[in-house]
């Protein structure tokens, strides 16, 4: 195919918008596996190939909040201890964990009370050292013991409450083709940033925190169910690439579309069908969710620095990076397919503007 001039590489570029408008408009209601489906098979229409429907898809990783806990130690601290305490602020923590409602307490509300230990318990250890030695050096020690443990609680705290569940829940719906005002996908990695950093104050044993904006922030994970979604999204991404990828390659490889590079009319409609629904829709849709997958998994892997995770948390990240690698190397042979049978039919976009839907990566 001749290079486009300046003036034909703007039709082109006025073209490609206009088609990707038109397509995402028509999407934007749509379902994404009917979406996805819909592309695929007017792909299948053009080349007259039967579409293989019955690609099956792989079950998507599970992870059991039972299997995500870290066990903490109870502070061993009596009720004679206990009310020999009650000069300190302290009794009102210790009264309120165990309590019938203190022992019930979500993974979240735990924390908020080993934080007013670990921010009270010092204050109280300075009271008593002078009337009540022996009392005061049990609190030292139980304070010495959280510390140590203090990651661990914070673990407890987000992963392993049923925010954490709802957030990668695999029993979701797909991310949906346009993303809405307040995007699931940005909310959860906002979280993720207010997380990180409360982590690493924690770390560096700075416990202070508003209670309201920590509940807050994890009741957007509880809505958002982004990691689900996102996983689901990649599912149906790698088995539409990898189908469509099939159609084309037959078409190149076999029972070739065009003969010697010229185009046909069925030619034409195939190239239709790659500016409108694959660099209209799917491309787009794609990168959203591959953006997600590459913010999100640095997010995952970050806590790791944290605290030394659970064996299952591991298992389960390993199986997500497994999905993520069918999903790079799906898109990859989709590429490559594109741009084998646009080539032989002399249809290979060369402007920037076209090229760049041709990318893999």
């Amino acid at each position: 195919m001749a290079g486009l001039g300046s003036g034909d590489a703007q039709l082109v570029a006025k073209r490609i918008v206009l088609l990707a408008v038109i397509a995402v408009l028509s999407a934007c209601s749509a379902s994404p596996e009917s979406v996805l489906d819909d592309y695929a098979q007017r792909v299948a229409r053009v080349l007259n190939v039967e579409l293989d429907a019955e690609q099956s898809l792989d079950p998507l990783p599970k992870l059991r909040i039972q299997d995500n806990h870290i066990e903490v130690h109870a502070t061993q601290i009596n009720l004679l201890d206990f009310l020999r305490l009650s000069s300190c602020e302290l009794s009102r923590v210790i009264g309120q964990r165990n309590s019938s409602l203190g022992k019930l307490a979500l993974p979240s509300q735990r924390l908020h009370m080993e934080r007013d230990f670990l921010l009270l318990g010092p204050v109280c250890v300075q009271q008593l050292a002078q009337t009540q030695p022996e009392l005061a050096e049990t609190l030292a020690s139980a304070l010495v013991a959280k510390r140590a443990e203090r990651m661990d609680s914070w673990w407890n705290a987000w992963f392993t409450g049923h925010e954490w569940q709802s957030l990668i829940s695999p029993a979701t719906q797909p991310v949906p083709i346009a993303p809405a005002s307040a995007d699931n996908l940005d909310i959860a990695l906002q979280v993720f940033d207010y997380l990180l950093q409360q982590g690493k104050r924690w770390q560096g044993q700075q416990f202070d925190y508003d209670d309201t904006e920590m509940e807050l922030q994890q009741q957007q994970w509880l809505l958002s169910e982004a990691i689900g979604q996102w996983l689901q999204s990649q599912r149906l991404l790698t088995r539409v690439n990898n189908q469509v990828a099939e159609l084309l390659e037959y078409r190149t490889n076999v029972k070739s579309l065009c003969l010697v590079g010229r185009s046909t009319p069925a030619a034409d409609i195939l190239n239709n069908v790659f500016y409108k629904y694959y660099a209209g829709v799917l491309q787009p849709y794609m990168s959203r969710v591959d953006r997600f997958g590459t913010a999100i998994m640095l997010d995952l892997n970050a806590v790791r620095t944290l605290v030394p995770v659970p064996d299952a948390y591991l298992t389960w990240l390993q199986q997500v990076s497994v999905e993520r690698d069918k999903l790079t190397r799906s898109h990859q042979r989709h590429v490559k397919a594109w741009q084998g049978i646009l080539s032989q039919c002399g249809l290979m976009p060369n402007g920037a503007n076209g090229a760049s839907h041709l990318s893999d990566n």
